[in-house]
């Protein structure tokens, strides 16, 4: 069995349920129970097992307190502290319904399966054994140790033989770091796990928080192995006081931590001035702020420590010395780097074919466009 990822655990329903199914070879054979008795319900025949009742089909055994067999319908019921083993894999529930026609198996109450790594909790769960599909819902919970997340939602859909899992009603995906702190939470509309969780997508509403780093968009596609997280329609993502904004963010994962992130098409990174701290001469929100057709941030630390900006690039920063405002410096070229440590802007290279570069400063008190000092770079 694969249990690659957390949503993975679903299938386990298939092994569990389906194991009681008598249409599996080695038949299902009662071993023990208290008592048994024969009975009529509405003209129904019933066979009903009571008191410590124990199942076995080949390695798995099913236990619980009460088992009816309807076979007119081709029905078996499971009552009351029902427990199923086989190997690693293991099932609980408050009851347990078998079709044998129908190839359809149901666990109810208060559900929970699991292997070594993983584990499903629910309030619901069907399994259809032709389509090899398992539905679980109300308050559904999955984990998985090895990987280290948490699936929360109303409603998910497993998929066995293509590994697809699919999560609605508000559903919540959580990512812890080795010591069980919450690295990552990604929640959205809608959540599918392809190929057992090698790839994550994310559609509607898009909320993602990870350290000092939180993204909003309506589209996101985590690629969990490459450590590459994409953001698409209507992007925005905030770092501490920075925004980016563009048609597509791009952040690379290392260890757990962001180590690089890409803006694309209009892409713009803004910064708001620290005007309390400022005796400005002007008034009016003030934003450094970079532009272009894309933008490369390096993170140390989970710091920007460098920032390159490419195609048109423009550079808007304020000049603060000794808590005044001296003014607002305006620079564009082909590329644009700005190297800072510890928030600070520490140095600027301009590179851009001869004649195609320029910068502006303009004082505090004077319009944007007036050209106060403008001088020609290379």
């Amino acid at each position: 069995m694969k249990t690659q990822y957390a949503v993975a655990i679903l299938m386990l329903l298939s092994y569990s349920a389906s194991s009681y199914a008598q249409t599996e070879p080695g038949k299902l054979r009662l071993e023990h129970a208290d008592s048994l008795r024969g009975m009529e319900e509405n003209g129904v025949a019933i066979i009903e097992a009571l008191g410590h009742v124990k199942f076995v089909q080949d390695s798995a055994t099913l236990t619980c307190d009460r088992a009816r067999t309807i076979q007119s319908e081709s029905r078996t019921e499971f009552i009351g502290n029902v427990m199923m083993h086989d190997g690693p894999k293991w099932l609980r529930a408050d009851r347990v319904i078998a079709y044998e026609d129908q190839k359809i198996q149901e666990a109810m109450g208060q559900v929970a399966l699991g292997d070594q790594s993983s584990q499903l909790t629910a309030r619901f769960v069907r399994y259809y054994q032709r389509t090899e599909i398992a539905i679980a819902e109300e308050e559904v919970a999955i984990t998985n140790s090895e990987h280290r997340v948490l699936l929360t939602c109303g409603q998910a859909e497993y998929q066995r033989a293509t590994e697809y899992s699919k999560a609605t009603i508000a559903p919540v995906l959580i990512e812890f770091d080795s010591l069980q702190n919450e690295n990552m939470r990604i929640s959205g509309e809608v959540i599918e796990l392809f190929e057992g969780g090698a790839r994550a997508k994310v559609t509607g509403k898009v909320e993602i928080t990870k350290q000092k780093t939180r993204a909003q968009c309506e589209e996101a596609e985590y690629f969990r192995k490459e450590g590459r997280m994409e953001l698409r329609v209507n992007p925005v993502a905030w770092q501490e006081r920075d925004e980016l904004r563009g048609e597509l963010i791009e952040l690379f994962l290392e260890n757990q931590r962001i180590r690089q992130a890409k803006v694309t098409g209009k892409a713009t990174m803004t910064s708001p001035v620290d005007t309390a701290a400022v005796d400005s001469a002007s008034n009016g929100q003030r934003l450094n702020s970079l532009s272009g057709g894309k933008l490369t941030l390096q993170f140390q630390d989970e710091q920007v420590e460098r920032v390159l900006v490419e195609e048109t690039a423009t550079s808007v920063y304020y000049v603060i010395e000794k808590g005044v405002e001296q003014g607002m410096n305006r620079v564009q070229g082909d590329r644009i780097t700005l190297f800072l440590s510890n928030k600070e802007l520490k140095r600027i290279v301009i590179a851009s074919d001869p004649g195609r570069s320029n910068g502006k400063f303009v004082p505090p008190g004077f319009a944007t466009e007036t050209k106060v000092a403008e001088q020609k770079t290379k």
